[in-house]
């Protein structure tokens, strides 16, 4: 019989939140691989066969250490579920260059989800993030003639949704300077020219899952 204060200790927690973290890491693998499939006709090499184990793998180790800090919150689940949806997000720009319509339209109902179960952010803040993300983004993609696709609005739409405004605005700002940083890099190392296409939507992913788990007291330094 497991004694009552294991099941309220952070071990308890750590072991739970990284059992379900495997799931959650196996479905996104299994989506990841449909979703490049359709836009090109071979699967990158870290999704192949055992290789792609590294999705759960990784998620689970994370998680173990986020049920560890936050144990009974509810905040637990919501990291997990966003942690995954922008790891499926990264992991099939990354791949084709391009942002599926489901995915973004499954972070937007996932923002409203957790509007509605968390109380976070207020419907005011969460509709003013929406617009300034969306609205500032396509101004961003208009002025950067093909810089930017409409996949990488949408997304900054939904990521606005999930944090609500002011948030947004850092969420988005990381990631701008992630993505310039990479592209600094790309064109330095000759990696790609001026005209090369460039998956932006992997490094909006990472600002906002950076600010994510800094709200949620998460990051290492915290």
């Amino acid at each position: 019989m497991i004694p009552p204060s294991f099941l309220s200790s952070p071990l308890f927690w750590a072991l739970a939140s990284a059992t379900l973290a495997a799931l959650a890491g196996s479905v996104a693998w299994v989506v990841s691989r449909r979703l490049i499939l359709r836009y090109r006709s071979s699967l990158p090499a870290l999704l192949v066969g055992p290789r792609g184990l590294w999705m759960p793998a990784c998620l689970m180790v994370w998680s173990g250490y986020a049920g560890w800090r936050l144990m009974g919150s509810p905040w637990l689940l919501a990291a997990i579920i966003t942690t995954t949806l922008l790891l499926i997000v990264t992991v099939v720009d990354y791949a084709t260059l391009r942002i599926p319509n489901v995915m973004t339209l499954t972070l937007l109902v996932w923002a409203a989800i957790q509007m509605l179960w968390l109380g976070h952010p207020t419907l005011g803040a969460a509709l003013g993030g929406f617009l300034v993300g969306g609205i500032g983004f396509f101004i961003l993609a208009l002025m950067g003639r093909g810089a930017l696709g409409m996949g990488d609005v949408k997304l900054a739409a939904a990521i606005g949704l999930l944090f609500g405004f002011p948030g947004v605005v850092v969420a988005l700002f990381w990631g701008v300077i992630f993505g310039g940083l990479a592209a600094l890099a790309l064109l330095v190392t000759r990696r790609a020219g001026l005209k090369s296409s460039f998956a932006y939507g992997p490094y909006l992913a990472a600002g906002a899952w950076l600010l994510y788990m800094g709200t949620l007291e998460l990051l290492p330094w915290q």
